[in-house]
């Protein structure tokens, strides 16, 4: 290329760095013209067409130069984000594979390829792909706390004390970069919690003055989630949209998540009075569409989980906005105005662990789905391969939430109790093998641990009632998964921790009218799940008052929590119309 050709080239990339994408394609392809095949500018022109949203154009021109420069790794990485942005994963997995190849030392091609490969659950490779990113990379919070994450789905305890460890005192020492998330499972230390989530979220925060719109009519209410299909949040809240009073409010879905055409997903479209998908906008556009909508109250039900958009929310496109259901924590944020909870999961006392003003609802803070409905076939012990005489342990909490320390408990509970076996539930068989070997390591034959797999709602349903004791996790507890418990009349034994995380069983327990199974500490835990394995009447008798309480039991009344809600929505409201910051309240 030439020396002037060299300095269109020079000028452009300085272009692209200042966003000025127009200006920067069109001097690419002066210097394309001048040398057809000019990797340098191949590749220029392909990153301009990503970033305009073109990803067909940008994946040619990407290939284009890969093809006249293999050992690129930067361009066969940009050509992964590329084929991933277009919902191309297998091809992108093989772009990734060709970047570390070029460059094994080039740790973003790592964790492209891992995070890949965790969406297709390949866990064990993408385990790998993460250790050589921290090779690389020691000081990589946000990939060491996603490697402890996969570790713990997959029950992989090796390193996990370790691990978890160092990204507490990381957290701890005030650096940024451990995700929110998977720091639940860590400590239930809530001012921990609060740091990690501030840091995580600070860049995030753009503040522009809320909208205003004129007082009268109804309270325009909008609900963000990528969570409107076949997902925990949507078996708790579905209800919710279907009776919310139309007198009073009018309530606009807004979804970023996958569009599955799922009997779940038809109902809730239905239950919206507007159902609009923002799933291909940015954050920026898709905060433009809440505003144009004109929506008085967002309502944020992901928060700091995976898929969780509050960029979508830094814009303020509403002039009050909540945080509700989907993240058991505080989004650390300053443009969250309002956390709606109730006074077990966050005691007034640790109110300055939130960012939010915390908005106390007068029973749990859980809303619950009645319309939820067990297979009508209720299966046997035997074909969910469980021994007939047994006395049965059961957690079904996702794997992630078992810790070593939880399932040292387990272990000894069912050496302690004859024909006892525990039930768990396993959604991967690396974790179905290793907890097998755990137990085995511990001193229990593994035929008494027995794994569930995934079942349809209306089958895991039909399941539950076959354990005889439902024991919960800490510090994340069971959640949508007790609410199931207790649905089909299986008592859950929790051990309440610090955080809100660590309080949600105790809040449904309270809200069902079982308060004696919330413990404090996880030796109360153990003797009382000991005490009820080895007392048949006892336990016979809370199984009898659960099933007396669940017809007019607080947690599972959708329509009572719904009122509470929408009190709650209407308190917002108000304060914000008179023009007063906002303020944590409780509702009577």
């Amino acid at each position: 290329m030439s020396r002037r050709g060299r300095a269109r080239l020079s000028a452009a990339r300085e272009l692209l760095d200042r966003g000025q994408l127009a200006e920067a394609k069109a001097l690419a392809e002066e210097c394309l013209r001048e040398r057809p095949e000019d990797f340098d500018a191949l590749h220029l022109l392909g990153v301009v067409a990503a970033r305009q949203g073109d990803l067909v154009a940008g994946a040619t021109w990407l290939e284009r130069a890969v093809a006249a420069n293999p050992g690129a790794a930067q361009a066969w990485h940009n050509l992964g984000l590329t084929r991933e942005k277009a919902g191309l994963g297998d091809a992108a997995i093989a772009a990734y594979r060709s970047a570390v190849e070029a460059d094994r030392t080039f740790a973003p091609a790592h964790i492209g390829l891992a995070n890949q490969l965790i969406a297709r659950r390949r866990f064990p490779e993408a385990a790998e792909g993460l250790k050589a990113v921290l090779s690389l990379r020691p000081d990589d919070l946000r990939s060491a706390s996603t490697h402890a994450c996969l570790r713990r789905i997959m029950c992989d305890w090796e390193e996990i004390d370790r691990l978890e460890g160092e990204l507490v005192a990381a957290v701890a020492a005030g650096r940024a970069g451990v995700l929110p998330f998977p720091f639940l499972a860590m400590t239930d230390d809530p001012a921990l919690q609060l740091a990690c989530a501030r840091r995580s979220a600070a860049a995030k925060s753009v503040p522009v003055e809320a909208p205003r719109r004129p007082a009268g009519g109804r309270i325009r209410l909008g609900y963000l989630s990528a969570d409107f299909r076949d997902h925990a949040t949507s078996f708790l809240m579905a209800e919710l949209f279907e009776l919310h009073d139309r007198a009073r409010f009018e309530v606009v879905g807004f979804s970023y998540g996958p569009r599955e055409r799922s009997p779940m997903r038809r109902r809730l479209e239905g239950a919206f009075d507007r159902f609009v998908d923002i799933a291909d906008a940015s954050d920026e556009a898709a905060a433009l569409r809440i505003r144009a909508a004109e929506i008085d109250i967002a309502i944020d039900l992901k928060g700091l989980t995976q898929d969780g958009r509050l960029g979508i929310l830094s814009a303020h496109p509403a002039p009050v906005q909540v945080h509700y259901i989907g993240y058991p924590g505080t989004t650390g944020v300053d443009f969250i105005d309002y956390l709606i909870a109730d006074a077990f999961v966050v005691p007034p006392d640790r109110q300055d662990c939130f960012t939010e003003n915390v908005v106390y609802l007068p029973e749990s803070y859980q809303i619950n789905d009645r319309r939820r409905a067990a297979a009508p076939r209720r299966p046997t012990r035997t074909e969910q391969g469980l021994p007939d005489d047994a006395f049965v342990f059961a957690s079904f909490n996702a794997t992630y939430k078992i810790a070593p320390a939880m399932f040292d408990v387990w272990v000894r509970l069912v050496k302690a109790v004859p024909h006892a076996v525990l039930w768990l539930f396993a959604d991967n068989p690396w974790a179905a093998a290793n907890l097998r070997r755990e137990a085995e390591t511990r001193g229990l034959d593994p035929a008494r641990l027995i794994v569930a797999g995934h079942a349809a709602l209306a089958d895991h349903l039909a399941r539950q009632p076959l354990a005889d004791l439902f024991l919960d996790t800490v510090p994340v507890n069971a959640h949508t998964t007790a609410s199931d418990a207790l649905w089909m009349g299986l008592p859950v034994l929790t051990c309440a921790g610090r955080s809100f995380a660590a309080r949600v069983a105790g809040s449904l327990l309270h809200a069902v009218g079982l308060p004696e199974l919330v413990t404090e500490n996880l030796d109360d835990y153990e003797r009382l799940a000991l005490r009820l394995a080895t007392s048949p009447g006892e336990l016979a008798a809370l199984r009898a008052k659960l099933a007396r309480n669940l017809p007019d039991a607080p947690l599972f009344d959708a329509a009572r929590t719904t009122r509470h809600i929408e009190r709650a929505y209407e308190r917002m409201w108000e304060i914000h119309r008179r023009g007063e910051a906002p303020r944590s309240f409780a509702l009577d």
